[in-house]
Formats: structure tokens, C-alpha cells, sequence
């Protein structure tokens, strides 16, 4: 909630007042912004920190005479602010006015129009005084700067902002100590950034040494003692700065110049105080020692995608030290105003706002999203107040909400884990925002189902099958947490049912072949299982099924069998019942010897592969006489 500290501030300044008419007629009734181009979009400061880097802007007043000024504006959806630079002369002779700005000014950190207004103040109408779009992007480190501070030249924040190309949205990176995901918007390419608009995200997924309730701990706390990153331990407002061996950052930080998309990826070693102190906010640095470990490490790898409008943190927290560590975290989402609401989908479909002492438990399973509106308020789809959602990858034991604020805007997850020994534990989140809360809920289900790619396994044939027949069914399972969006099997695609069970034909080639099962989710995730089965066609002369009928024994069939090229098959026993046939003038009685072959189950003559099985039928044991019931006695 602390984190105006570092972060840009502007004042603004009762718009009203600003927008009234100038008192006096306007020495410069116009002027027109010739330079920069309109979208300019310039790397201000690099993360080297070499500069100077500067912005010039030029253009024309309209208006006759000398002495004229113009004070140069950068203003931002639709609010008034204090001018980028002032005094700006106006040249007597083609009225043209040139001025070379510190372009990593905080004034020039988010979208706004450049325009250059009369010094008298902003008019009311501000159509005479056109400019450009101007869309900084920008990377930043942040050291510290006091000479006499024990930590002096010690990297420990850095500051990533864009707008992608398309102009759909604006944000800003920070590390974990410092705001995380901030200032974060969707941008209607249309009236961006003249529109008044609201932010999803003030500060998402970041921590701060003092927490809001109760203000007596750090939201990071290790095996029980309050914990800090180098930014947490900097920006504190308490005696923190002072502390000596604060963690240095280690960082690797990037703007895709075409896609404008930003990457961050953080280290730092998480430090407590050395002694126990007396109290807590610090009053003094003597009652912390210095810094040491807290046997933990944190590592970040934040990555924007969506042109923008999504933001995944993925988070470990990794033991040091070799030992288990109880990690006591609580993660902070600062929403844009006290008009906002969130729809948390296992307690209900409302869309409300919570007071500063509000606790809600954490979801039954996760992954898991909160949907966000940035004003409940306002209907669906109002691009000037967009829609967001929080999706995390573990369940936080609570979702708290704090501050004297009621509703209060500040939302923690609260996460109370192990950090394995040796091991490290894993969190992840995703911010997504757009225009309408379908579009947020969409991105949220996708960056769930981005948490974990889907699962496929075959159960038949077994490995290392040998087939002699050119076709096979393969059978097997397939399972996602948001379901399988496609599954081939050989290349070609099988349906999986409700139960995720699967089977599909697949025809061989003489050989070995190796069938894969591969399957996809809707988040592109993958996986893929295999079977190696061998095809071994029976070659030579066609089976050609044999008559058999009245030899005497089963072992007289499986030779003639074999004679005509197949295999012996099943035997099926059948008992035949004897029949009398007239011989002269007597009747006589034939009985079948039990065991006799009475035929073939297949045709006989029919032309079958090589090797093909051939089924006989045998004569089988008298069938036992059923037992006459006994008569009830009298």
C-alpha cells in the first residue's frame, strides 16, 4: 500500500480550476507541436544508467510580438497537471519555440499529449494548441544514491514501462520489493491517452516491509522473523535504508522493440536482521545489527504476452541454506479506487467491494482466478474503466484486505508454506485486463490452464508389441485441468470422451513403428506418450483351409493345418448326439468318438493370408442328465 513511495506522483490539480478561462486574453493563441512525431515511443533511460536522454520538442506559435512564452505540457487522460517545463521563449521571427527535456522526467513516464500551452495557464478550449501522442517506453535501475549510506552504489530496484505498438495498453514493472505490476491498464487505441481512464492495477503482485494490518510486521516473514528483499529494505520509511550488507539485485530486464512487450527477471538473496529488534517499524538501524540470510532466495521470471495485457509472475522460493523454511507471505494487489469490485468465483457470483477488515478463504482448489471491475458502477465494456483478473497457481490460505479505508482497494493473498530443504517452492500469478469482464475471464481461464499441460498415456498395445496384421487399435487416457483441446494419435486426431478414455486405428508399416499420442490443451501446452510396436507380416503360400472332418485326433488336425500354410487356432468342443442310417436291411446306430474333428469354424477351401488361424471343432463329452426333482412328501 506504501508504494507512492518510488513510485511517479503527480499532483493533480482541481481540473475545474485549471480549465476555467485565463483572466487575460492569451498572448499565444495557438501553437502546433511539429516535433516529436506523433506515437513517439523512445527508450528514455537505459539500464546501464549512461544518459543524458533527451527529448526536443519544436513547433510554431501563432500571435504577433516579442517576449512571447510558452510552458511545455505532457497531459494525460484527461487530467490537468503542472507543466513539463516552463518559460520556453518564443522567437520574434517565425514565432517558432525549440525546448531539450530530461526525457526520464516522471511527468514523461506514462502516455499523454505533448502540447505547449500560454504560460497564463491552461485554456478552456485546448483544440487551438494541437500535439503528438507521446508513449514513452523505458528501463530503469535504481541504486542507492546517498554517499554517506552504508549500501551506497547497491542495485536494488529497476523500472520497465511501455505501450505496445497497437496502443492497447500501458504498464510498468518493478520488482518484488518494489510495486511489481503497476500503473497497468488496457488502452482504447482510439482516445488513448486524451480520455480519462482508470488503472486495473495500481501495484500487483509485490511486497512491503511494513504491513497494513497489523502495521507490526513485514508481509514477508521467514521461519517467524520479519523478512526483506534489498527494494523492500530501501524503500522502507522506516530505519531500514541505514541497515548495512543490504542484498544487491541481481536482474536481466528487456523491452521487445516489436512487439513492445517487456521481461523480467530477478534474484536477490532475502535477508533479516541480524539481532531481534525491540520493536517493530525500526526507529533506529542499530536495533537490526546489519543484515544476514535468511537462508532463502527469491527468483522471478515476469513476462508480459497479449500485446500487453497480461502479466505472469513466476516466483520460487528457494532454500539457501539447505534447510526447511516456514514462509509467511503476503502478496499485495492494490486496486485503482475504492469504487472497484471483485467477483471471487467460489464464494459467489456478486461483484463486491470488501472493508479494510474483510478476510475471505482461500479457493477449495486452484488454479484459481478472482475477477476484478475497476468501477462496479459502471456498465460492461466502458473501456475508460476496464476489467482484470488475478489468477494464481496454489491456493493462498486467505484473501485479506487491509487499510482504514472501507471498502478498502488493498487485497493480499496470504500464502503460509514450506520451503523444502534443499528445494524451493513455487508460486505463480497472472494479472490479465481488458475492456469487458468476458474478456478478462477468458484470459484468466487461459492463464490457468497455462499452469499445467496435459496428461496422455496409452494402454494398449503393451510395449514392444509384435503385430502380424497391418492394423491396430491403440487405446488409452487423456486428462487436463481445463481439458484436452486436441489429441492425434499417429498424426491423426481421436476424440477423447467425457471420461478421458480414447482409441483410435492406426495402420502399420512392415518394421518397427513408433505410435505417439500427442495431446494439447487450450494454453498450447503439450505432452505426448509413445509405444513402439513391431509389424511382421507372415510371408508364403496362402492358407488354404483344409477339410478335416472325421480325423480321429487333435493332433492329426493341427498337422494338416500346418500343411496348408495357417496356424492352428481355438479348439471348440461340441457334443454331436448319435444318429441311426439304414444299411441293407439293418438299422445302425453311429456313434462319434469323443475327440473326433466334426469341421473347421472357417470355410472350407477358403483362401486366407499366410499364416492365418484356422479354428476346429471337436466332438465333446456326453452332456450330464439333469437330476428329476423329488417329489414333496404327502
Amino acid at each position: 500500500m506504501n508504494s507512492v513511495r518510488h513510485r511517479i506522483v503527480i499532483a493533480a490539480i482541481t481540473a475545474a480550476a485549471l480549465l476555467l478561462p485565463a483572466s487575460a486574453p492569451a498572448a499565444v493563441p495557438s501553437t502546433a507541436v511539429s516535433a516529436p512525431a506523433d506515437q513517439f515511443a523512445p527508450t528514455y533511460d537505459w539500464l546501464d544508467g549512461n544518459g543524458p536522454h533527451v527529448l526536443r520538442v519544436n513547433g510554431v506559435a501563432g500571435g504577433t510580438g516579442s517576449g512571447d512564452k510558452v510552458d511545455i505540457y505532457c497531459l494525460r487522460r484527461g487530467e490537468a497537471t503542472a507543466p513539463v517545463i516552463e518559460d520556453v521563449p518564443v522567437a520574434a521571427t517565425g514565432r517558432a519555440f525549440s525546448a531539450a527535456l530530461d526525457a526520464s522526467l516522471p511527468a514523461l513516464r506514462t502516455p499523454c499529449r505533448l502540447r505547449a500551452l500560454p504560460t497564463s495557464g491552461i485554456p478552456a478550449d485546448l483544440a487551438p494548441y494541437p500535439g503528438p501522442r507521446f508513449f514513452p517506453s523505458g528501463l530503469r535501475d535504481f541504486r542507492e544514491q546517498n554517499l554517506v549510506n552504508p549500501n551506497v552504489g547497491v542495485l536494488y530496484d529497476v523500472d520497465l514501462n511501455t505501450v505496445t505498438p497497437a496502443n492497447t495498453s500501458t504498464a510498468h514493472l518493478q520488482t518484488f520489493g518494489g510495486c511489481g505490476l503497476w500503473d497497468a491498464r488496457p488502452l482504447d487505441p482510439a482516445v488513448a491517452p486524451d480520455a480519462p481512464a482508470r488503472n486495473v492495477f495500481d501495484c500487483a503482485g509485490w511486497a512491503d516491509d511494513v504491513a497494513d494490518a497489523p502495521p507490526t510486521r513485514s508481509e514477508l516473514q521467514v521461519d517467524g522473523r520479519n523478512a526483506f528483499t534489498g527494494a523492500m529494505a530501501t524503500l522502507s520509511t522506516s530505519a531500514l535504508p541505514d541497515v548495512p550488507d543490504r542484498p544487491a539485485l541481481t536482474r536481466t530486464a528487456s523491452r521487445d522493440a516489436v512487439t513492445g512487450l517487456l521481461s523480467l527477471r530477478e534474484s536477490t538473496e532475502v535477508v533479516r536482521c541480524e539481532t531481534q529488534p525491540p520493536a517493530y517499524p525500526l526507529t533506529s538501524a542499530g536495533d537490526c545489527g546489519r543484515f544476514v540470510s535468511a537462508g532463502v532466495r527469491f527468483v522471478r521470471e515476469a513476462t508480459m504476452s497479449r500485446d500487453g495485457r497480461v502479466t505472469t509472475m513466476r516466483d520460487r522460493w528457494e532454500s539457501s541454506d539447505g534447510a526447511e523454511h516456514a514462509l509467511d507471505l503476503l502478496l499485495e494487489v492494490d486496486l485503482s479506487s475504492q469504487q472497484y469490485g471483485i467477483q471471487v468465483p467460489w464464494v459467489g457470483p456478486a461483484v463486491s467491494a470488501y472493508a479494510g477488515t474483510a478476510s475471505i478463504n482461500g479457493p477449495p482448489a486452484a488454479p484459481a482466478s478472482i475477477l476484478v471491475r475497476s468501477n462496479r458502477d459502471v456498465p460492461d465494456g466502458d473501456l475508460a474503466n476496464p476489467t482484470g483478473a488475478v489468477t494464481f497457481s496454489t491456493a493462498p490460505s486467505s484473501i485479506e484486505f487491509v487499510s482504514v479505508e472501507n471498502p478498502s482497494r488493498y487485497m493480499q493473498l496470504r500464502y503460509l508454506r514450506q520451503i523444502p530443504a534443499g528445494g524451493a517452492l513455487e508460486l505463480t500469478h497472472t494479472f490479465s485486463m481488458a475492456p469487458t469482464a468476458a474478456e478478462s475471464a477468458s484470459l484468466a481461464a487461459l492463464a490457468e490452464d497455462s499452469y499445467g499441460g496435459p496428461s496422455v498415456a496409452i494402454a494398449a498395445p503393451a510395449a514392444a508389441t509384435t503385430s502380424t496384421v497391418p492394423k491396430v487399435t491403440v487405446r488409452g487416457t487423456a486428462s487436463d485441468n481445463r481439458g484436452v483441446a486436441r489429441l492425434t494419435v499417429a498424426g491423426l486426431p481421436v476424440p477423447v470422451a467425457a471420461d478421458g478414455t480414447w482409441s483410435g486405428e492406426v495402420t502399420l508399416t512392415p518394421g518397427p513403428n513408433t505410435i505417439v499420442a500427442h495431446a494439447t490443451d487450450g494454453a498450447g501446452n503439450a505432452s505426448e506418450a509413445s509405444v513402439a510396436v513391431t509389424y511382421a507380416p507372415v510371408t508364403g503360400t496362402p492358407c488354404v483351409v483344409p477339410r478335416m472332418k472325421g480325423l480321429r485326433r487333435i493332433s492329426s488336425a493341427k498337422k494338416r493345418v500346418t500343411k496348408a500354410g495357417c496356424r492352428f487356432g481355438l479348439v471348440f468342443y461340441r457334443y454331436v448326439k448319435p444318429t441311426k442310417i439304414r444299411k441293407g436291411k439293418k438299422i445302425i446306430t453311429v456313434v462319434t468318438r469323443r475327440g473326433t474333428v466334426l469341421g473347421t469354424k472357417q470355410k472350407i477351401g477358403a483362401k486366407l493370408r499366410p499364416g492365418a488361424k484356422v479354428d476346429v471343432v471337436v466332438q465333446g463329452r456326453v452332456p450330464k442328465k439333469p437330476t428329476p426333482k423329488r417329489k414333496a412328501a404327502g
